[in-house]
């Protein structure tokens, strides 16, 4: 039952983790934003810092979000360097098809860590 219970925090964390925007300022707004924005990522490091913020803010345990930010930084690091993965999170602001790509990792380690 615990596991379920994340499942629908969990769907809109993976999009806000893996496409979100690493190297753009945050534009201003009237309103409060619902998720604090990245300013700037140096490293995977910083990445799974700021995974971890998200992920706390989305209602999940440190526990399971830690696991959570390890996974997807885990597959990232192994796929790309930093600037590589900088570069692809900025193309995925404009490309539905490679943000797809990202949330699929985080999707994959949202299950692997869940559901196994």
């Amino acid at each position: 039952m615990k596991k379920f219970q994340y499942y629908g925090a969990f769907l809109g964390l993976v999009a806000t983790i893996c496409t979100v925007p690493l190297l753009a300022a945050p534009k201003p707004s009237t309103k409060a934003p619902s998720v604090t924005p990245i300013t700037t990522i140096n490293s995977f490091e910083d990445y799974q810092k700021d995974c971890l913020k998200r992920v706390r803010q989305q209602g999940l345990t440190d526990d399971v979000g830690l696991d959570i930010c390890k996974c997807t930084i885990t597959q990232f690091r192994s796929q790309y360097n930093i600037q590589q993965f900088r570069n692809l999170v900025q193309k995925a602001k404009a490309d539905k098809t490679i943000a797809r790509k990202l949330s699929e990792v985080g999707e994959a380690c949202f299950e692997k860590v869940l559901y196994e």
